[in-house]
């Protein structure tokens, strides 16, 4: 008897070991253990594995103006708000300080950006409690868990890139329509 709750004590223990204490996402090594499973379900399946890279925007501006404790909160909140927009079986991974992978199985890319935007939209509502940038990949054959990480990682960068272009742009043309109206105004007397 006593042997039997010994068992059952170290599975929880094990069980709580795979568990980021801060986020309460999945740490990166049982997280990827747990990635090679999805994957090999989905080649076993229909093929469709979606995966997401999650990367918290301004997590150090946070860190450095509030303090890592409002940093630390704004974490929990997103990886909250992940964990009950997502199904149970769909993991968060904490991959590094502020970024995680979702995968999502059996359906669209499409589907998932949608329901991702939902989450980007609910995360907006909540002021100073952070945002996100996404990159999404599709599993291809073959793939390991690193290869569909990283091309997820590479569409993020991608549109983390054309965001802040979009940004230098949106701010040249401010200026420039700023300039104008100074030239436009009356003269002062």
């Amino acid at each position: 008897m006593l042997a039997a709750a010994d068992r059952v004590q170290a599975a929880v223990e094990r069980k709580a070991d795979e568990v980021d204490v801060l986020t309460g996402a999945r740490r990166r090594a049982p997280g990827l253990a747990d990635l090679q499973h999805e994957i090999d379900r989905a080649n076993r399946g229909d093929g469709r594995l979606i995966a997401v890279y999650v990367d918290v925007d301004g997590l150090k501006a946070t860190n450095d103006s509030k303090g890592h404790h409002a940093g630390d909160l704004m974490l929990k909140h997103i990886v909250g708000v992940l964990q009950t927009q997502l199904r149970s079986y769909e993991p968060v991974v904490r991959i590094g300080g502020d970024e995680f992978v979702c995968t999502i199985s059996g359906t669209t890319i499409e589907n998932v950006r949608e329901r991702f935007a939902g989450i980007t939209a609910q995360l907006s509502r909540t002021p100073g409690d952070g945002s996100i940038t996404l990159g999404f990949a599709q599993l291809v054959p073959g793939d390991s868990p690193m290869e569909l990480i990283d091309r997820a990682d590479r569409e993020l960068i991608a549109a983390r890139d054309t965001r802040s272009q979009d940004q230098r742009s949106r701010a040249r043309s401010a200026k420039r329509a700023s300039s104008a109206d100074l030239r436009r105004a009356p003269p002062m007397e």
